[in-house]
């Protein structure tokens, strides 16, 4: 089980780095309109904010081939496990991964309406929430 932990470990590492990145990304092009004159001096490409719609679009995306997988192991290991501290901590690991799976298809369904620049934080935040519960997982004891 403990193999499968830390699989669920880098999957949700590798979706808070995605949501940041992505995160990151759309911010600069939010922003983008007051120094546009000046990343074009220096060679910078930002994304313009016409795209945001389609990178938060993306980012949902590309993050929902991790929590997938992320979400089945954990349903796994709360079905195979026999500890009760592990089964109730995947509870809190799975209700985690049904809200981020929620915005996910929220944000595939209206990328205008739930763009990462204001819904972004809650991919990066229940993440490591799901990183924190797998690895305090990784050490209960009977």
């Amino acid at each position: 089980m403990r193999k499968l932990h830390l699989i669920i470990i880098l999957t949700s590492f590798i979706t808070v780095l995605i949501s940041l990145g992505y995160g990151i990304t759309i911010q600069n092009a939010g922003d983008n309109f007051l120094t546009a004159h000046l990343n074009s001096d220096d060679g910078f490409n930002y994304s313009l904010p016409e795209e945001i719609p389609t990178l938060s679009f993306k980012a949902a995306m590309i993050t929902l081939f991790f929590l997938i997988p992320g979400l089945i192991l954990q349903l796994y290991i709360f079905k195979k496990t026999n500890f009760k501290q592990i089964k109730k901590l995947s509870i809190g690991a799975f209700l985690c991964f049904g809200i981020i799976l929620l915005f996910d298809f929220l944000t595939l369904l209206a990328p205008h309406d739930y763009n990462f620049k204001h819904f972004g934080m809650i991919w990066v935040l229940l993440s490591l929430s799901t990183i924190f519960i797998n690895g305090v997982s990784i050490f209960a004891r009977k």
